[in-house]
């Protein structure tokens, strides 16, 4: 929120891309460990600085279908980067794939640069599209998206909406870690996948993560165009979401057919990205502290993967 949704993904995609590429000089695993900490330093502003791109840059009536768009790119990105990993690990060995993925970010940083801006300075934006973007702007949204509004921390944090899309994010994090760290692993221990078949085969469940987010945000915005306060549409789709989870992930460990464990686990990765959490902020709160709820959001979310994903390994 200080540094603007420009600034941020240049610092932190370039120090995330240079992170990755490191990861091919690793010796050791401590170098490794090292490694893998400057990448999970970097990584966060992604979301809060995402969201808050999408909050710029749509209305509100549109803001939870953009947010599902933009978090559909975790999923697309899993889903490619199973066959590009597999590939390039298979052919030149596992340390050129990070150098691959870093190379990648950095020529990602070089279009963001060239392309982005916010709507007001952007030199190719009409006055009807940017009269349709700040439409429908929240009243404590108002006037133009030019300069950083500060917002004392403790103002936020004595506010019930942080403290629930902060809880929305330390309940569902855990599970994008598990199904994204463990999918791989479970399908070659437990259903005998090659590196071959993984790279065949489990970016699947990935695309299917991909659709949940698309849906996550078209589903309540259908709804809303039917009738529906914004509130019931939103609650309605997680409810609906969350009571199918425990169906799929049990089936998933008992049925003995790789390919129906495949289809389960994609079922599951569905319906926990139709949730959509990270929606939650961009339909809540103006666009000025949407990177900073977003942020505690993460935090929280990823405080309590750290003891989740130590209770799955155990």
């Amino acid at each position: 929120d200080r540094l603007g949704t420009r600034r941020s993904f240049k610092i932190f995609v370039t120090g995330w891309s240079v992170a990755n590429i490191l990861h091919a000089f690793a010796r050791t695993a401590l170098h490794f460990s090292i490694f893998r900490f400057l990448l999970g330093a970097t990584e966060p502003a992604n979301f809060p600085a995402g969201v808050k791109a999408a909050t710029e840059w749509f209305p509100m009536r549109q803001r939870a279908l953009a947010v599902g768009i933009f978090n559909a790119g975790t999923t697309i990105g899993s889903a490619l980067a199973a066959p590009f990993v597999g590939i390039i690990a298979l052919t030149w060995g596992w340390r050129y794939a990070f150098v691959a993925g870093g190379l990648l970010g950095l020529v990602w940083v070089i279009v963001w640069t060239l392309f982005y801006r916010l709507p007001r300075d952007h030199p190719r934006l009409s006055a009807a599209e940017l009269a349709l973007i700040e439409s429908d702007r929240p009243a404590n949204e108002t006037g133009p998206l030019v300069a950083p509004l500060r917002v004392p921390l403790a103002h936020l944090l004595r506010m019930r909406e942080t403290w629930g899309c902060i809880l929305a994010r330390a309940l569902t994090d855990p599970i994008s870690y598990f199904f994204f760290f463990w999918t791989p692993k479970f399908l070659q221990t437990e259903r005998g996948f090659t590196l071959a078949d993984l790279a065949a085969y489990s970016w699947i469940p990935f695309v299917a993560g991909a659709v949940g987010n698309v849906m996550g945000g078209a589903v309540p915005t259908w709804l809303t165009s039917r009738g529906w306060v914004l509130n019931r549409a939103r609650k309605t789709t997680m409810l609906v979401a969350s009571c199918c989870m425990p169906l799929w992930c049990l089936l998933i460990v008992q049925v003995p057919n790789p390919a129906l464990a495949v289809a389960f686990a994609s079922a599951a990765m569905f319906c926990h990205t139709l949730w959509s959490n990270i929606t939650l902020p961009a339909e809540k709160f103006p666009a000025h502290v949407v990177g900073t709820i977003s942020g505690l959001g993460g935090c929280i979310g990823g405080a309590v993967g750290v003891v989740t994903q130590l209770g799955i390994g155990w």
